[in-house]
């Protein structure tokens, strides 16, 4: 019911979630405030799927551990970013660089400015679409999460460890339909990156060998798109996990 969404205290609809878009035919539509509440629900429902717990929201900007002068510039990049999204931001590096703890800063800085959208970690969330073709009436994960807003993509790459051609295929069908639809998406990855360093050079020779099979190299093209992406390699930061810290630490 839409008087469940609505805001009691709306200036608008008087928490009756709906507000009159024509006088003369007495028709209505709904309120500003109910299709907010929507956008939530809907960005609630994505973070659930993906698997997140409540120590994503402690992951803010502010929060974020500056301990190398390279962190600085990743913070400062992404700060710019985010305000004037456009197209995919990706963070490429090793393990414990801080780069899924940026990606969540951004969407909780993104959400916290009234706008939708969610994280998928990719092989969780695949599992979890795999595992709801089971029920009676599948939710259309798939679906809801490419029409985000704002998507974050934990981890691409970890989920074709499995190399499977529905993985594959998955991710060909997400990055497609945002790249073709102009939806601003962030993307954290471990591909590209040997001993420590990542380039542009080792990405793109990843990209091609796990998803250039059936779909030539349009995974690779649409993600390293030079007028539509912007990447940060996060080259010199050691794993914070094996220095016994953790992300807030001073």
């Amino acid at each position: 019911m839409l008087d469940d969404l609505a805001k009691p205290n709306c200036p608008i609809c008087k928490g009756t979630g709906l507000h009159r878009v024509d006088a003369e035919r007495n028709t209505y539509d709904r309120c500003v405030c109910v299709v907010e509440a929507l956008k939530k629900r809907r960005t609630d429902q994505m973070l659930q799927e993906a698997g997140l717990g409540q120590e994503s929201e402690t992951m803010t900007f502010e929060t974020f551990q500056i301990s190398y002068t390279a962190q600085r510039e990743f913070l400062s990049r992404t700060q710019a970013w985010i305000e004037h999204p456009l197209g995919t931001l990706i963070f490429c590096g090793g393990n414990g660089c801080g780069k899924t703890h940026l990606a969540r800063s951004s969407l909780n800085a993104w959400l916290a400015s009234g706008r939708s959208g969610g994280l998928i970690n990719l092989p969780y969330f695949f599992g979890r679409v795999r595992a709801s073709y089971a029920q009676e009436e599948p939710p259309d994960l798939m679906a809801t999460t490419a029409n985000a807003e704002l998507l974050v993509i934990d981890e691409l790459g970890a989920e074709y460890h499995g190399r499977t051609d529905w993985a594959k295929a998955a991710v060909y069908e997400l990055i497609n339909f945002r790249y073709a639809s102009g939806y601003p998406t962030i993307i954290t990855t471990n591909l590209g990156s040997r001993n420590g360093r990542a380039d542009r050079t080792t990405l793109e020779k990843d990209l091609n060998r796990l998803y250039s099979l059936d779909y030539s190299n349009a995974v690779t093209s649409r993600l390293l798109d030079r007028g539509k992406t912007e990447i940060l390699f996060f080259n010199g930061i050691p794993d914070y996990r094996l220095l016994g810290l953790t992300e807030a630490s001073p």
